[in-house]
């Protein structure tokens, strides 16, 4: 089943099965509007993690390692390639590869891949388009001046465990 929502006025259509989304699309309005769902969206958003339910158990356990660190940037914060590399794998040598499964990411704004930036503070690239994380991380309340996001919105993540937390 599709239906649409509009995060910050940006259209985003779900894939939803059994009530758990499969997928998001950006800028697509597919199947009917659904007003409760796009109040989750938003909630989950904004850090009400048992808000929604989505599927990632057909990914691999790299991506999936991944995926589950940029879930943990806040709203209105961000975090780098290199810090979620770190996170993940103990050295930012990876942050190319993070940066390459952000934009495979099959939940945009579930997995926030537009909140994860360049370490020198530039956006960086977005599927939906460099214009849009810009305009997503604005709406979220992350001040960008001369192209650069402040420091003092960055967050950076550590490991416990198998799970990722968010620390100043």
């Amino acid at each position: 089943m599709l239906r649409y929502v509009e995060y910050f006025d940006v259209p985003v259509t779900l894939e939803i099965e059994n009530g758990v989304v499969q997928r998001t699309y950006l800028n697509m309005r597919c199947g009917r509007k659904d007003p409760e769902l796009e109040r989750l969206l938003l909630a989950f958003s904004m850090g009400e993690r048992n808000a929604l339910k989505f599927y990632m158990d057909n990914l691999e356990e790299k991506f999936k390692r991944i995926y589950e660190t940029a879930i943990n940037i806040s709203f209105g914060r961000v975090s780098s390639y290199g810090d979620i590399s770190l996170a993940c794998f103990g050295t930012k040598t990876y942050s190319r590869f993070v940066g390459i499964t952000m934009r495979m990411n099959p939940l945009p704004i579930i997995i926030p891949c537009h909140r994860v930036i360049r370490s020198d503070g530039l956006p960086g690239g977005f599927s939906g388009s460099p214009d849009l994380k810009v305009y997503l991380l604005n709406k979220e309340g992350v001040e960008i001046r001369e192209g650069h996001v402040g420091k003092a919105f960055f967050t950076h993540l550590e490991t416990k465990g198998d799970h990722f937390k968010e620390v100043s």
